[in-house]
């Protein structure tokens, strides 16, 4: 038998190890039975910590059947509730309802409520772009199944993924399904089965899932039915990696759920494979004082396209002027225009659109309807990058362009957004430079990029930042991190540079970079970032697969506990999880921030709200660092205010109703935190009590089990948090 007890994780535990080998555990116990409770008890008092792990031997404390061993209870975390885990004789936990040895009355069969699809690489797509989808399933009586509510359309190399749960009977919690299996056009794909899982793999459950939607507090984390690379989880019972590569044409996705019971779930949807037709290049040109639209297009599976040009009416409607059915590659095509050349004429905006056989469409709109101006050229900016059309001397009202950044593993996704329409589609072109701040660093050559129109005003353009980078010369690192073993390089940057047009013919040029470094296992790489206001150091076994991190700098807000400070960096892509974790040091503040060692670094930032993260501080290297495992949005923060806390029994000049009274105070923290037992102390006339102090509940308390001797008595409990602020509360009472 094994007995633990601590303030966090599984609180008041016993492993129990059966005649089989194998070991049942039951966890967040309120108390032990009294055997094992004088054993801790001893323990804690040799030690002087409420903390014990205890391994005894087969007969110190032998258990028979119907004994009580413990009462449950809600110690470690959550509600009162009872934590019963079978492991196997290795220590793995294995699913009891298939390998227990006994089993639950259960006729509810699975709930599915959602299917992901999840594009990967940049040559795939779902739904015209690179991010997952996920579809609503609805139950059909009729055909004794979940139906997808609407069709998908996709292209290239796809992973599919589901959202679900499962109901005991009888039961009011969720339960994870025992399997779910994927099958495609009627043939099995990948089939996993949820029942033995190692601690020392848990960590790669994050390979598995999918979090998507759902709310900031509570996302939902959808099932996996395809292996990331670097996936060595057990329980798939296929060797292939899951992931779709199917021809164009009608697809018939199905999810099968299961649980322990045999009850079953299926749900089905279908999926399009179709790569949308794509508008290679597209402008209006004047020839003789009239104006025409020359257009050239192509798609990887339509010999002949179906096109139409449209004219917007002033009252906004459009209305068709030109259509007719082409064919790929025997472009490009011109057709002429209603309006003139003269700024304001009647139907100065256009609209192109190009439909294939399945109906997906690509297009692009023209608005002429202002004057012309100068060309003006926006000052960078940090955080979202802006790009701005200013406003000219005619008076006329110029847009403004945000660009958002998506990045994923190997490629970075531009979100181009406009106020109003364009007069056309931004150009955007690329080139790579190795060594930025070097006059002798390579620079590859300049390429105009393909840009897809998503809507009246959005635009998006993707760039595969690692085969520019590599375009621009052999790289030259140097070692600037001080690390044997590590190359920490600010060498190789990707500059896109987007040219929009306003209506009124003002121009603007905006340059954003990207950074080109690539990280692939088997290499300890420290990427700098912002000149090294942050730095992100990998192991050589820390990444699964090769990518290209971006990082960009965010001015963090903070809360009422937590001082903002001006450096936050948010990094991507926030997808990947880590086989080792990966360092992020920020530098210190060069002035206004008085104590380094209250500074942290924190992870989040929604709504104010931030996670700690750690803080262990390079005072030499100006940096403060912690340990992740998957990127995001990190700022480093100050904590410079006490925990809260207040003596709730006995109150201050009362006397005790009897002479075991129960000492308790309440206890907060919502910046750093509280990270360690020690760091809560609970003393009664100067010697320190062995107390238990509930995180959850915000709650220290010692039971005094002798009595105490009539008299005066003074009780003093001490906080201290993970930056070092300490706090005190105190109370005099009388025994009587």
């Amino acid at each position: 038998m094994r007995l633990r007890t601590s303030p966090w994780g599984y609180g008041r535990v016993v492993y129990q190890r059966l005649t089989d080998g194998r070991i049942v555990v039951y966890a967040h116990l309120e108390s032990f039975a009294t055997a094992s409770d004088d054993r801790v008890r001893a323990a804690q008092r040799e030690t002087q910590r409420y903390t014990v792990d205890l391994w005894l031997s087969e007969t110190e404390i032998p258990v028979r059947k119907r004994e009580v061993i413990g009462r449950t209870g809600q110690t470690g975390t959550g509600f009162p509730h009872l934590h019963l885990e079978l492991r196997d004789a290795d220590n793995v936990p294995i699913n009891p309802l298939t390998r227990g040895g006994f089993t639950v009355a259960d006729r509810t069969p699975p709930t599915i409520r959602r299917i992901a699809l999840t594009p990967v690489g940049p040559t795939s797509g779902v739904d015209g772009g690179h991010q997952s989808v996920s579809v609503a399933v609805r139950w059909h009586a009729g055909r004794g199944r979940f139906e997808a509510v609407k069709k998908v359309t996709a292209h290239g190399t796809i992973g599919v993924s589901v959202l679900g749960y499962d109901r005991a009977e009888a039961a009011d919690n969720k339960l994870a399904p025992l399997s779910n299996h994927l099958i495609v056009d009627g043939k099995s794909v990948l089939k996993a089965v949820y029942e033995r899982v190692p601690y020392g793999d848990a960590y790669q459950v994050g390979l598995d899932r999918l979090v998507l939607g759902g709310s900031e507090t509570k996302p939902d984390v959808y099932f996996n039915l395809f292996r990331r690379r670097g996936n060595r989880l057990s329980f798939y019972r296929t060797e292939c990696d899951g992931l779709l590569r199917l021809k164009p044409g009608s697809h018939v996705i199905e999810v099968l759920s299961a649980d322990a019971a045999g009850n079953e779930s299926r749900a089905r949807m279908r999926l399009l494979i179709d790569e949308p037709p794509r508008i290679v290049s597209a402008r209006i040109v004047e020839a003789g004082g009239r104006l025409f639209l020359e257009a050239d297009v192509t798609d990887a599976e339509d010999g002949d396209l179906a096109m139409k040009v449209e004219e917007r009416a002033p009252a906004g409607k459009w209305r068709e002027i030109q259509a007719q059915q082409v064919s790929v590659g025997a472009g490009p095509f011109t057709w002429e225009l209603g309006g003139t050349t003269e700024p304001g004429g009647e139907g100065a905006v256009w609209r192109l659109t190009v439909k294939d056989s399945a109906g997906q469409i690509a297009f692009r709109t023209f608005d002429r309807s202002g004057g012309g101006s100068a060309l003006v050229v926006s000052p960078p900016t940090t955080g979202v990058d802006k790009l701005s059309v200013q406003p000219q001397a005619h008076g006329s009202d110029d847009p403004e362009l945000s660009v958002e950044r998506q990045v994923h593993a190997d490629f970075v996704d531009l979100l181009i957004r406009s106020e109003q329409m364009l007069a056309e589609a931004p150009r955007v072109s690329v080139w790579g430079v190795e060594r930025p701040w070097a006059s002798s660093g390579g620079t590859s050559e300049r390429e105009i990029l393909s840009i897809v129109q998503t809507g009246l005003k959005q635009y998006a353009v993707t760039v595969q930042v690692a085969a520019f980078a590599a375009s621009a010369g052999s790289q030259k690192d140097t070692d600037e991190a001080g690390t044997a073993g590590w190359r920490r390089s600010d060498a190789r940057m990707v500059v896109v540079e987007i040219r929009a047009t306003a209506p009124n013919g003002s121009v603007t040029r905006r340059r954003i970079q990207l950074r080109g470094d690539r990280v692939a296992p088997g290499e300890a790489r420290a990427l700098a970032f912002g000149g090294g206001e942050a730095v992100l150091s990998f192991g050589a076994t820390s990444v699964y697969e090769p990518f290209t991190p971006q990082g960009e700098l965010f001015e963090p807000q903070g809360n009422e506990q937590l001082a903002s400070t001006p450096v936050g960096y948010a990094f991507g892509p926030e997808s990947l999880s880590f086989n080792r974790r990966v360092k992020v040091a920020l530098r210190l503040p060069r002035e206004g921030m008085g104590r380094p060692e209250k500074l942290a670094v924190y992870a989040g930032g929604g709504d104010g709200k931030w996670v700690f993260l750690g803080n262990e501080l390079d005072v030499v290297g100006g940096q403060v660092s912690a340990r992740v495992r998957q990127l995001g949005r990190f700022a480093l923060l100050a904590d410079e205010r006490p925990p809260t806390v207040k003596v709730t029994n006995p109150r201050s000049g009362s006397v005790t109703a009897g002479r075991r009274p129960l000492l308790a105070a309440r206890v907060q923290d919502s910046g750093s935190g509280i990270g360690r037992e020690e760091d809560v102390i609970m003393a009664l006339n100067g010697q320190r009590l062995i107390s238990v102090y509930d995180p959850e509940a915000h709650r220290v308390e010692f039971q005094v089990e002798e009595e105490l001797a009539p008299g005066e008595y003074q009780l003093e409990v001490t906080v201290r948090d993970r930056c070092g602020n300490e706090a005190r509360s105190s109370s005099s009472f009388r025994v009587p």
